[in-house]
């Protein structure tokens, strides 16, 4: 059996055994049988959205009567035409201790003889032989990967700064979109190069969403998950009080003082994160590239705003790990509140000379 994951994952197996989230899983399959018909169909779904509820609602966790997929959380496997792929919980602190001290950003392992620990293998009706794009439009399992595998070489290309390549992926996705179809990779076209302008929209659109997320909301999901984020699971030296009253604050200046300081520093664990989330979307969350599209922008957005906070309630600048649980958080966000996604909107031709790319801030400090 042919497995495939992110390269920052390769040695998790070994400390699996004592992850935190293990201690839930018999509340999370009770919580899962409790959502009933309500309960999406999709394994990683279902299981994220039960932990969620059982950790805000501090549910004793033991582990009775575990049955697969929920046993293997925060690990999930699924079936693809050319092989079977695994995702990862970012709820999980130990996953989010591995990605802070890899470094292979857009890095794939793969092993032909299955994985380190037995895992149950979810296999999805239509194989997906073909994905959703948008509206009916669907795109075969042999093109998406091909994208993938490009958009993650462009993850990885550490001689571009990490703002530009982020707007690179996601002028892609903004032009897969608007053409209704994938780039044609495999007839020997490249991925479109990024232009000022498309980078400006990109920067612009992020600092729009940091600005337009709910700190209140935000801080109920930092206070719901607090038992997973807490001290050496991600907070650090936060409090997490303090962390959902500076939600509240000026985010652009903790942005500026405790993040982008220190974005250098910062850049591998959110490459890893980030990597993460391009390897499984759409799949960890079974919807259209469409949606999982947007939901990268959105997840990005509100990890920043909890990374400003978390720097503004310690008073000082993040750690890697206090950074991937800000990414985390971001993610859990997304995923529990569902918020109005806009789409990013590439700006038409102009006749107006564009600025030159090399005159451009393409540092986090460009949108505090």
């Amino acid at each position: 059996m042919r497995v495939t994951f992110p390269a920052a994952l390769d040695g998790i197996a070994a400390d699996l055994p004592d992850c935190p989230t293990r201690r839930w899983r018999g509340a999370l399959q009770r919580q899962v049988a409790a959502m009933g018909s309500e309960a999406p169909a999709w394994p990683m779904r279902a299981a994220e959205l039960a932990l969620c509820r059982a950790v805000a609602g501090r549910i004793a966790g033991d582990e009775d009567d575990l049955r697969a997929p929920w046993a293997a959380f925060p690990v999930f496997a699924w079936q693809t035409p050319t092989g079977v792929e695994l995702g990862f919980s970012t709820l999980s602190p130990v996953v989010r201790r591995h990605l802070a001290t890899g470094d292979d950003p857009g890095a794939l392992a793969s092993g032909a003889d299955g994985w380190r620990t037995e895992l149950a293998v979810y296999r999805s009706q239509g194989g997906l032989a073909r994905l959703p794009l948008r509206d009916r439009l669907t795109v075969g399992w042999t093109e998406f990967i091909a994208l993938r595998e490009a958009l993650l070489d462009v993850l990885a290309d550490r001689r571009t700064p990490l703002l530009a390549r982020l707007a690179t992926i996601a002028s892609v996705h903004a032009n897969t979109l608007v053409n209704r179809a994938v780039p044609d990779l495999a007839g020997g076209g490249g991925l479109e190069p990024l232009h000022a302008r498309n980078f400006l929209a990109f920067r612009a659109f992020l600092e729009s969403r940091c600005a337009a997320a709910d700190a209140e909301a935000l801080g109920e999901v930092l206070g719901q998950l607090e038992p997973l984020c807490v001290g050496d699971a991600g907070l650090g030296a936060a409090d997490p009080a303090q962390v959902r009253e500076a939600l509240h604050g000026d985010w652009r200046a903790d942005l500026g003082s405790h993040v982008a300081a220190v974005e250098r520093a910062l850049a591998p664990a959110i490459e890893s994160v980030y990597g993460l989330w391009l390897f499984s979307t759409p799949l960890q969350r079974d919807v259209s590239l469409l949606r999982g599209w947007a939901e990268l922008g959105q997840k990005l957005a509100f990890g920043l705003r909890f990374a400003a906070a978390i720097g503004a309630a310690q008073g000082g600048a993040l750690d890697a790990m206090q950074m991937t649980t800000a990414l985390a958080l971001g993610e859990a966000a997304v995923a529990t509140l569902e918020p109005r996604l806009p789409l990013l909107q590439l700006p038409t031709e102009a006749h107006e000379r564009a600025p030159r790319m090399v005159d451009l801030d393409m540092t986090l400090a460009s949108i505090a």
